[in-house]
C-alpha cells in the first residue's frame, strides 16, 4: 500500500460497526484478528466506527489528526 500512497499516513477504517453489533443482538465480536491482519499486511492502523450511531467516530478522527501531525512535510519549493 505504501507504494500507492506516496508515503502518506494511512488509517484503515471499518465503518459498519452499528449494523454488525445489531446483527449480533448487541454482542460485539472482537475483530482483533482482522485488525492485526490488516495492520500487518497493509502497514497501517485499523479502527472501527459507526457513522449511524457515532460510536468510535471521535476516536477515528483524533487518530487521523495525530497521524497527519506526525508526518513531516517536505518543502516543495527549492531555495535558489
Amino acid at each position: 500500500m505504501k507504494e500507492w500512497t506516496n508515503n502518506a499516513s494511512v488509517l484503515f477504517v471499518g465503518n459498519q460497526l452499528g449494523p454488525i453489533t445489531e446483527a449480533m443482538n448487541g454482542k460485539r465480536i472482537k475483530t482483533e484478528i482482522a485488525a492485526k491482519t490488516i495492520e500487518e499486511e497493509f502497514g497501517c492502523k485499523y479502527m472501527e466506527c459507526s457513522s449511524f450511531t457515532g460510536e468510535g467516530t471521535k476516536e477515528v478522527l483524533e487518530e487521523a489528526i495525530r497521524l497527519g501531525l506526525k508526518k513531516k512535510i517536505k518543502p516543495s519549493i527549492e531555495k535558489k
